[in-house]
Parts: structure tokens; sequence; C-alpha cells
């Protein structure tokens, strides 16, 4: 221990350090007789990123020529009497461009007062304190030290401690889903004064601060798609500590799975990186791993957005102030065709499986030199993507038998939809650059019109081909279109909060003018709309109905008038040039 005599602990620093999960008490010159090894005070570690972890604690500086004839005391510092600690503090001095022949301790407390800029993290005091951390002879310290404190919820406390400056530690592997926090400096209050007596910046409390990402949030712009339409998918996450981390070996990746269901396309992709709203370079401050074999490629398929390049330039530049920023990725992925044998399994009538797009973030999760490329994995964030089914029995109205050669289109907002047909006599909603569909659909023998890959919303089918043949599957002409035979089927879902389906509804939400359209099964979307031979077969309500009665009216009245003008007529002779009506 050198002589430390007139070296003051200033209390510029103590506002540095405190910022940023540090806390080193205030000191002056004193004059008063000397006052270390007190052994009743004590440190409290908290916040959220102590949970379950354990710390250790090593002094490295007494309190000396404590004076408290003023208020607050005055004191000031001196590094412990042990060569190893007082060798590691010189040597990361001298590891941060700092030299001095002084007690090290002191030139800490006197000199470094500038981690408290930026997001707390940065600045000579903190990469002392790291430096120190990473010392073998301070790490073989640190695993020696029997002051130990084990997190009960989110604090560590530390009992029964002499008073001073201490280095306290995170020594529990970082271990899966965890962040180590980093290494703080404590200055304890002094053992036996009241709160007023203490010197400023003296505590007993220090809040640890470490940015662990969590679970990433998955979202799209909404829950339902068309197949064969672009699901825009975001990803939001924040960056983790990285304060002081090994450049060579730093790494943060987004990890992204697509399920059965959705088709990974570079082509189509579209990808957008923010950082804190700053859009990153492709190629040159992130990359996408990813090994598709075709574009587009089916799901499940995992490709990764590598953000390390970007990281490791601002540890190189020595900017730490992104730390808790959030990260933002947003990019295109495909509904495909598979997504409906997915969520129906088996022909299922009601959604049962779930397509969905999984992500988590990997990171290096411990700043200690001895743990270089140790890295933590987040659990998976997770959103469900969904598309549903439509179905329109075509009948006849006398006989409830099915009808063939039917055609209609289904309109969506004004657009009028292209349907392809499938093996089994379904229909879907194109692929992106697929060929061969049509915009209609129409009834097989069966009369069911099968139409999948719908998202939600309200679609206006209209009738525009009258069957062609009839119950007995003979062809017929004797099926008319009657105008005003369009009507609106809606599908309408509610989801949970971790966007799972919750409930599906089908309605008729406008009703055709004849009132030919109904809704046959509303859990399971099915419409039915009937075909009549002649409008005596309409419905005698409704406009058509009255419109129907009106017109036989007329013809009765228009045939009466007929009828008495010629039995008029009948009656009539003509006796010398002139009518006589008898």
């Amino acid at each position: 221990m050198r002589n430390t005599t007139g070296k003051k602990l200033l209390a510029s620093l103590v506002a540095a350090v405190a910022a940023m999960g540090m806390a080193v008490g205030g000191a002056r010159t004193a004059n008063a007789a000397n006052g270390t090894g007190r052994s009743d005070v004590s440190i409290s570690v908290t916040g959220e990123a102590t949970k379950g972890r354990t710390y250790k604690a090593l002094k490295l500086a007494d309190y000396d020529n404590v004076d408290t004839s003023q208020t607050p005391t005055s004191l000031s510092v001196d590094t412990v009497d042990n060569k190893d600690i007082e060798e590691a503090a010189s040597k990361a001095l001298t590891d941060i461009g700092r030299t001095t022949a002084d007690d090290p301790m002191a030139y800490v407390a006197e000199h470094m007062l500038d981690s408290q800029t930026g997001e707390a993290y940065a600045g000579t005091l903190r990469d002392f304190v790291m430096k120190l951390a990473q010392n073998e002879k301070i790490t073989g310290a640190i695993g020696g030290s029997s002051i130990s404190a084990t997190s009960d919820g989110n604090v560590a406390k530390f009992t029964g401690l002499e008073d001073g400056i201490y280095l306290i530690m995170d020594v529990d592997d970082p271990a899966e889903g965890t962040l180590n926090t980093l290494p703080i400096l404590v200055s304890t209050k002094v053992g036996g004064l009241t709160d007023a007596q203490q010197p400023k910046g003296a505590t007993d409390t220090v809040a640890v601060k470490a940015n662990y990402p969590g679970k990433p949030a998955k979202s799209t712009s909404k829950p339902s798609y068309n197949v064969g339409d672009l699901v825009d998918f975001k990803i939001e996450t924040t960056v983790p500590t990285y304060t002081n981390y090994k450049e060579s070996t730093y790494v943060l990746k987004v990890s992204d799975a697509l399920s059965k269901g959705l088709s990974y396309s570079a082509s189509r992709m579209d990808p957008v990186v923010k950082i804190d709203g700053t859009p990153l370079t492709s190629g040159t401050d992130y990359s996408i791993d990813a090994s598709p074999t075709v574009d587009p490629n089916p799901g499940p398929f995992s490709f990764t957005f590598d953000l390390s390049a970007y990281m490791k330039n601002k540890i190189h530049a020595g900017d730490f102030s992104l730390a808790g920023k959030k990260i933002v990725i947003t990019y295109n992925a495909i509904l495909n065709d598979e997504a409906i044998s997915v969520l129906y399994p088996d022909g299922a009538d009601v959604p049962a499986g779930t397509v969905h797009n999984d992500a988590k973030v990997t990171f290096t999760n411990d700043p200690n030199a001895s743990s270089d490329g140790r890295t933590s994995t987040t659990p998976e964030g997770k959103t469900d993507v969904y598309t549903y089914k439509l179905q329109v029995n075509k009948v006849d109205k006398v006989t409830d038998r099915p009808l063939e050669g039917a055609r209609f289109t289904l309109a969506a907002n004004g657009k009028t939809l292209t349907f392809v047909k499938q093996a089994d006599g379904s229909y879907r909603t194109p692929l992106p650059g697929e060929t061969g569909g049509n915009a209609y659909v129409e009834s097989p023998g069966d009369g069911a019109i099968k139409i999948n890959g719908l998202s939600e919303g309200t679609y206006t089918i209209t009738e525009t081909q009258a069957p062609t043949k009839d119950v007995d599957h003979n062809a017929t002409s004797k099926y008319k279109l009657i105008a005003g035979t369009d009507f609106d089927a809606s599908i309408t879902a509610t989801y949970k909060d971790d966007k799972s389906l919750d409930t599906l509804a089908y309605t008729l939400s406008r009703k055709d003018t004849p009132g030919l359209a109904s809704l046959q099964d509303g859990s399971k979307g099915i419409f039915k709309v009937q075909n009549i031979q002649s409008l005596t077969q309409l419905p005698l309500t409704g406009s058509y109905g009255i419109t129907f009665l009106i017109a036989v009216g007329l013809l009765m009245v228009f045939g009466g008038g007929l009828l008495y003008l010629h039995a008029r007529k009948k009656d009539e002779v003509v006796v010398d040039g002139n009518k006589t009506t008898f």
C-alpha cells in the first residue's frame, strides 16, 4: 500500500458511476484519525437481471482518515494491502492507457470521471473495471472469496462487510437463456455513521444494469391471408449488453423458422433491418444466412439475420450506446397451398392445426476473457398465420338435390378473385407466378363448391352461369339466371392474446334479392344457393314475390281488357252503314 495522503475520491466520480450500476463513495482530504476496519455494513445488488444469480465480492480499497467533524463526512482511500490486487489494478490502468506511480485505487478515485455519458456503460472507469475483472489474479481472488450472496428474488445482499470499495462479480456460468451482469464497483457506507453523516455517494444498494433481449416479439399486419399472399412478418427485440465484450468473438444473430405452410423466397423477401431506427446495409452491416434449394422454398425452413458485423464495428469504436435499443426486422414470406392441409388436417371442417413463424436471438453473454465465444439463446417468439375455407352448395329449389355446372365469381374489396382448381375438385387462390387459374368456380356433380385459402373478410358471390345439368346429371338448359342473385358471405375471426385462433364464424351479411341464398352452417362456412326453373318457384314474399304478384295482376287486368274488347266487337252489327251494338 502506497502513501495516499491527499488522494481524493471525488463526488463527481460518484455521480458518474452511479448511473452505470456502480457506486463509489465521495471523499475529501482529511485530517482525522484512521477509520478503517468497520464490519457492520452491507451491499444489496438489485435488479431483474440478478434473479437467481450468485455474486462474489472482493475488497479493493480501504477508507482512511475518516473525518466526521463536518457533514458529509470526508475520507481518503488506499488500495488494500495485497500485492496481487495492487498489481492487477495498476495493470488495468496501463491497459486502458493510464499509468501512475501513485496508489492505483486512489488514482481511479481522483481521475476517472467520464463514465456518465451515452447509455451509461461507456467510459474509462467502465474500461478499468472490465480490464480488472478479466485479470487472472482478480478472477482467481474472486473465485476464492468467501464473500458471497445469491439473489433472493431480485436482490443479492452482502452483509457483515468491512467498509471500503469492492469489486462485485456475477460468478455464475453464462447459462443458456441468461446474460451475465457486468462487474460493478461499489463504495460502501462508512460503518457506524448515520445516513446524514455518510460521505456523498456512499451507498448500501446498487442496481445492476444488464439488457437481456428476452423472447422476441413476432407479428404480422393482419392475422389471416389468402393462399399465395405475401405475409409481412415483423421481429422486435433489443440489443443486449455488449460493453467491453471481445470484438473478434462477439455474436448477435436473430434466427427465424418458417413452418410448413410458409415459403422462403429470396426474390420476394424485401428485408429491412433497423437498430434504434437506423437502417442497416445488407452485406455490410448484416447478412442473411440461408440455403434454399428453390425459390420459393417451402417450409419447414430456417434462416438467420446475422448482425454481428454491425455490433463488432460498434465495439471497435468503443460505442456501447446501443444496449437496450430496439432491433426491428421486417420481411415477407409466402403463404403456400400446404397451409390448407396444415390448418385443416385430414379434411377437418374447422381449423385444427397451426401455421406459424418462430424467432429467437443468439448473443454473446459473458464479457469475461475466460469465456470468449460463449453465447445464450432466448426463448422463441411465435406468431400464427391463418387462412380459411368456404363452401357453396348448388341445389334445385324444389328437390334440394345438387346441380352441376353452375358458375360463380367471388369478389373482395371490388376485385374479382382468381382460383386454381385442384385435383380433388376444390379451388384455391393462386401462388405467385402460378398460371392456369380462372375468375370463377364451378359446381361439380355433388353441387358442393369447396373454396380454400381465403382470408377474413366479406366476399360478394355472384352466379354467372346457370347449372348445365339437372338433378339426374342430364344436360339441360331449363335453369335460368335471375338478376339480383348476388349475395355477401363474411368470414369473421377473433384471436387470443398469443395470436392463436379463438372463434371463427360465417354469416350471410347481405342477402340476394330473390332470397335463394342461405347460410347452411355458420361454423363450417357452408352456404346454399337454390336454382329455379320458372318464376312461379320464387317465394311470394320479398321484392321478387311482390313484383311477381304485381306482374300477374297486371297480366290479368290486361287479359280481361282484351276479352272485353273482343266480346264487344262480336256484338256489333252494321245497319245502313252504321254500327249498332246489342
